[in-house]
């Protein structure tokens, strides 16, 4: 099977424990052959209502989506204790954009995320916010609005694995998706 002209074949695995340096990959293929300014990064299982995304103000910010701000009324800028769904503890945890609803990367995060090192998690979206949440300089915002409305997560423990017709679906409902499989708590 031949590659399509709109894809771009990446040195890296492509499997799930991969994804932190798929997402590096990504971040260097958009520093090295574009130009533009920002990238938008989500899951292959995300909904994304594009005429809503395109109308965010995300050009404002260094790095922006919908944090994931675990225990709850945690804030950005303050850090707390997480444990991972593997078990392993951060003790000085950043809030991060949730890779789920998409997240915005201006070419300055991407330069800081690109040069970083190796991936320090499993989780490519935990790893972006632990690298960038201690930079001062980067500018961050959370869109409180953004989750269903904007972008929608399939929910895997209970839809399974998301399937075109799915997708299809979607779009068919004018771009809501609808009952419980997505993510809409």
């Amino acid at each position: 099977m031949g590659v399509s002209t709109d894809e771009v074949l990446l040195n890296c695995k492509d499997d799930y424990e991969s994804l932190p340096y798929k997402t590096k990959a990504m971040l260097e293929w958009f520093l090295n052959c574009t130009t533009e300014q920002f990238i938008f990064l989500c899951d292959n299982d995300t909904y994304v209502n594009y005429r809503k995304l395109s109308e965010l103000p995300y050009a404002k910010y260094d790095y922006s989506g919908k944090s994931s701000l675990w225990p709850p009324n945690s804030k950005l800028g303050v850090t707390f204790q997480y444990k991972d769904g593997r078990g392993n503890t951060i003790e000085n945890c950043h809030p991060w954009a949730s890779g789920g609803y998409g997240y915005f990367l201006s070419r300055k995060a991407a330069e800081i995320i690109v040069t970083s090192g190796e991936p320090t998690s499993w989780a490519e979206d935990l790893w972006v916010g632990q690298v960038l949440g201690p930079r001062m300089d980067i500018l961050k915002y959370d869109y409180p609005e953004y989750h269903n409305n904007v972008t929608w997560h399939w929910w895997k423990p209970v839809g399974g694995k998301i399937t075109p017709y799915e997708l299809l679906e979607v779009y068919r409902n004018g771009g809501v998706p609808q009952g419980k499989k997505w993510y809409m708590r």
